[in-house]
């Protein structure tokens, strides 16, 4: 863990910044959700390139860029973070029955709001999919069942995106943040990481860090088609994570297990 210590340092030095001068600029309240905006979008670059500490220590920069056109939705941000540790396996173990229960009331909690809900979505999509154990695809149908149930019923489901015009420099970060998520996704992976889960049980696969990667990008891709131009601004936690990934990660040599 000693690569990432000084990116550690980082991350708080960071958020006691966006705090203090969020804080004073714009109320206790916007501090406390700049903070957290800028601890998500490094967590999830984490998650997107494990062991790159220059990404991980750009991440609350780009979070800060992305934060300023619109309004960060932080619980769909914490989905999608949760999606990319469920995808990557970097937690070790599977779901127990109390986290998938956990799991749950989260995506009936994101089916609430327009921006949560395409998150929840590939939140129940990946459960499912997180097997074995078995209970994890059931979990996962149940998931799925809740959000489109919730959706219905709130309105979500059958939201229509707002199409707004975004600024020209609002323009330019979302292509190169595309541009950025395109590499990444199809940057090549080994087949197992020098990188270690929370347990230190083993490295990290390829194919898992993958799909970590492709997740993140459908739930971007996915709230932008549900909410309009807008949704990419609510995961700014993840588009930020998705465009220093794929920046700096872009002349890195992959680590293999050794």
């Amino acid at each position: 863990m000693a690569p990432w210590r000084p990116a550690i340092a980082w991350v708080w030095v960071a958020s006691l910044l966006v705090l203090i001068g969020a804080g004073l600029a714009h109320g206790p309240a916007s501090g406390l959700r700049g903070a957290l905006a800028v601890f998500l979008a490094w967590a999830i670059t984490r998650e997107l390139a494990p062991r790159r500490a220059l990404a991980a220590a750009a991440a609350p920069v780009a979070a800060v860029a992305f934060a300023i056109p619109g309004d960060t939705d932080l619980l769909a941000c914490f989905g999608v973070l949760l999606v990319a540790r469920i995808a990557a396996r970097s937690v070790g173990d599977p779901p127990t029955w109390l986290d998938l229960a956990a799991l749950l009331g989260l995506s009936w909690w994101l089916a609430l709001r327009a921006e949560g809900l395409p998150v929840a979505l590939v939140l129940a999509a990946i459960i499912a999919a997180d097997s074995p154990p078995r209970r994890a695809r059931i979990a996962g149908v149940a998931a799925l069942l809740v959000v489109l149930l919730t959706g219905a019923l709130e309105g979500t489901l059958t939201a229509r995106p707002r199409w707004d015009d975004p600024s020209m420099a609002s323009q330019a970060l979302l292509l190169v943040a595309a541009a950025a998520s395109i590499w990444l996704v199809l940057a090549p992976l080994p087949a197992r990481l020098r990188v270690r889960d929370d347990r230190k049980r083993g490295g990290l696969r390829g194919p898992r860090l993958r799909s970590a990667r492709v997740a993140v990008l459908a739930c971007v891709l996915a709230t932008i088609a549900w909410t309009g131009t807008d949704g990419a601004f609510a995961l700014s936690c993840a588009c930020a994570a998705l465009l220093v990934s794929g920046l700096l990660s872009a002349r890195a040599r992959p680590e293999v297990a050794s």
